[in-house]
C-alpha cells in the first residue's frame, strides 16, 4: 500500500520529508571520495554528529590516499585545538569523533601527535591519548621519546604503555630498564613476555632473575616448552600463600599435569593434617573467590 505525501497533514508531511532528505544525505556519503568525506566532517556545526557518524563509518571502509591522510591529520589537530573552547556536552561529542578519526589515521601520521600529547595533554585528552597509543604500533624512536618523558615526569604509566608494545622491547637493555622501573608484577611479566616472544639472545637466562614474573609470562604465552625452565622455581612458592595460585594457574595453562598433581598432593596432605582427618576433601570454591583470593586478573584467564 502506497501512502501519498499529499495525503498527510502538514506536520507529518514535514517529518516525512525531513526523514527522506536525511536518507538521501546519508546515501550520498557512499559516493564521496576519502578527501570529500574528511572535508564533510568539518562542514557546518561539528556537533552533534549523527550524520557525521555515517561519514566516519564510510571512512573506515575506504583506502586513504596521501591527500586524504594530510587532510585527516589537519582535522585531528583542529579537533584538539577546538575542544578546549567547547561546553562539556559538545566536548564529549568532540572526543568521540576524535577517537574515530585517530583510529583510521595511519600510525606514522597519528603517533607523533599522540606522543606530543603525552607531554602537553591533560585530563580526558590525555586519557584518549593513552587509549589510542595502546592500539597503535610504536616505532623505536617513539619509544625513545616516551622514555625521555618518563625521565622528566617519573610517570610510571608511560613505562606501562611501552610494556604493552612488545615490538619496541627488542634488547635486554630496554627490558632491564623497564623491569627495573615498573612496580607491578603484571607489567614486569609483560616485559618478559616480549623478551621471550622476540627471541632475544640471553632472554631466558635474564627472565630467570625474576621467577614469579617469568612464571606468569610463561602462562600468558602458554609456552609448554619453557616448563623445563620454570620447574626448578616451583619449590620457591610452595609455602607462598599469595603467589602459589598464580604458579598453579600457569601450570594449568601449559598443561603440566604432573607438576599440578604434585602440588595438589602436598596441599591435600597439609589440609588433612590441619583438620585431623585422613580422608577429608576441601569443598569446591566459587571460581570468583579463587580469582579474588590470588589476585588473578582478567588478562590471565
Amino acid at each position: 500500500m502506497m501512502t501519498s505525501l499529499a495525503s498527510l497533514d502538514r506536520s507529518n508531511r514535514v517529518s516525512a520529508i525531513e526523514h527522506l532528505l536525511n536518507e538521501a544525505q546519508r546515501a550520498n556519503v557512499r559516493s564521496m571520495s576519502p578527501i570529500q568525506l574528511i572535508r564533510e566532517l568539518r562542514k557546518g556545526p561539528l556537533f552533534p554528529y549523527t550524520y557525521k557518524g555515517d561519514v566516519v563509518k564510510r571512512l573506515h571502509q575506504v583506502q586513504l590516499d596521501q591527500k586524504a591522510t594530510d587532510e585527516l591529520e589537519k582535522f585531528i589537530v583542529y579537533l584538539i585545538k577546538v575542544r578546549q573552547s567547547l561546553n562539556s556536552k559538545d566536548r564529549s561529542y568532540c572526543d568521540s569523533l576524535m577517537r574515530f578519526v585517530l583510529e583510521i589515521c595511519p600510525d606514522r601520521r597519528s603517533n607523533p601527535i599522540l606522543v606530543n600529547l603525552l607531554q602537553n595533554g591533560n585530563g580526558k585528552l590525555l586519557e584518549i591519548t593513552y587509549q589510542m597509543l595502546i592500539k597503535k604500533t610504536l616505532t623505536p624512536n617513539e619509544a625513545k621519546k616516551i622514555i625521555e618523558l618518563y625521565y622528566k615526569s617519573n610517570n610510571v604509566t608511560l613505562l606501562e604503555l611501552l610494556a604493552r608494545h612488545s615490538n619496541v622491547i627488542n634488547s635486554l637493555k630496554i627490558a632491564k630498564f623497564l623491569i627495573s622501573n615498573l612496580t607491578e608484577l603484571y607489567w614486569k611479566s609483560r616485559v618478559l613476555q616480549a623478551v621471550l616472544t622476540n627471541g632475544i639472545i640471553g632472554g631466558i637466562e635474564f627472565s630467570k632473575k625474576y621467577p614469579l614474573a617469568f612464571i606468569y609470562a610463561v602462562g600468558r604465552l602458554e609456552r609448554k616448552d619453557l616448563l623445563i625452565h620454570i620447574k626448578p622455581m616451583i619449590s620457591m612458592f610452595l609455602n607462598d600463600h599469595d603467589n602459589l595460585g598464580l604458579v598453579i594457574w600457569t601450570l594449568g595453562k601449559i598443561q603440566a599435569k604432573r607438576e599440578i598433581a604434585y602440588i595438589e598432593k602436598l596441599l591435600l596432605t597439609e589440609y588433612r593434617r590441619l583438620l585431623g582427618k585422613k580422608n577429608a576433601n576441601p569443598p569446591l570454591h566459587n571460581v570468583k573467590f579463587i580469582k579474588h583470593k590470588y589476585g588473578i586478573k582478567k588478562d590471565m584467564i
